[in-house]
């Protein structure tokens, strides 16, 4: 994925939805519980942060990320097609009370 793919209004924001759809679907929470804090140039890096009720899932989430396939992950169209070359790297500063940070490189 090419960062300038973002320059197109319709296609960041069709993007930004199905990242936040999977990754919410992934977690077990509500959209309104993942934010996307950042998308960074170099190979489009998306910074996300997801908040979670309990700090148990949240540690359960962070445990799945080191095995999970990123295809499991990103299903939804505007971002599935860049999954097969997607990394999700572990949870950066780890989890403090319930929020995970999440950084996706596509």
């Amino acid at each position: 994925m090419s960062m300038s793919s973002l320059d197109d209004p319709d296609y960041e924001a069709t993007f930004r939805a199905a990242f936040v759809e999977d990754m919410a679907v992934y977690a077990g929470v509500n959209r309104s519980a993942v934010s996307i804090d950042s998308i960074l140039s170099g190979s489009v890096t998306v910074r996300s942060t997801i908040t979670f009720e309990y700090e148990d899932p949240a540690q359960d989430y962070a445990a799945s990320l080191a095995t999970v396939n990123v295809t499991e992950i990103f299903v939804s169209d505007g971002v599935a097609q860049h999954a097969g070359s997607a990394d999700v790297y572990d949870i950066e500063g780890g989890i403090s009370v319930g929020a995970a940070e999440v950084r996706c490189e596509f």
